[in-house]
């Protein structure tokens, strides 16, 4: 079977809190023993060097980077991780064609819509996320927990 793995790094961000992950070892934990024909990676986080050193690791460790600047709200002069969900969902479609079974790593209840049309395409869902924030709409999807890799 042919896996398609898409992150949604804002949300594994805010969920490990603080604690590293090994992408290889993740990506190993996901697919088990399927063939992964497409892996990506989506974030929103400026340019540092930090930060480019983490990315090279996602990067080396099998996964396309899909990363944007944060938007910056003058009015309330902070910044906002935005349009995660939506270019993770556009990729998913576009590559439909590529997996059988698909994995997406969020528990954003903002997945919905993409998991009803992925199985009425007759793709496999399963939602890898944090026990207590997966939103109960996703249940009715094959489910992982993170903390079960950690």
């Amino acid at each position: 079977m042919r896996i398609g793995i898409f992150v949604d790094g804002v949300y594994l961000f805010k969920g490990l809190n603080g604690k590293r992950l090994q992408f290889d070892s993740f990506k190993k934990w996901l697919c088990k023993t399927e063939f992964v024909t497409v892996s990506k990676y989506f974030n929103s986080m400026h340019n540092d060097t930090k930060k480019r050193l983490f990315m090279t690791h996602v990067a080396e460790s099998g996964y396309d980077l899909h990363v944007r600047e944060p938007f910056y709200s003058l009015s309330r002069g902070q910044y906002y991780n935005i349009g995660i969900d939506v270019e993770l969902a556009i990729e998913a479609m576009s590559n439909i064609d590529k997996y059988d079974s698909i994995i997406i790593v969020s528990g954003s209840r903002d997945y919905l819509p993409l998991c009803e049309k992925l199985t009425l395409n007759n793709k496999n869902v399963t939602i890898v996320g944090f026990k207590h924030t997966i939103h109960k709409l996703l249940h009715k999807y094959n489910i992982r927990y993170i903390e079960d890799f950690l």
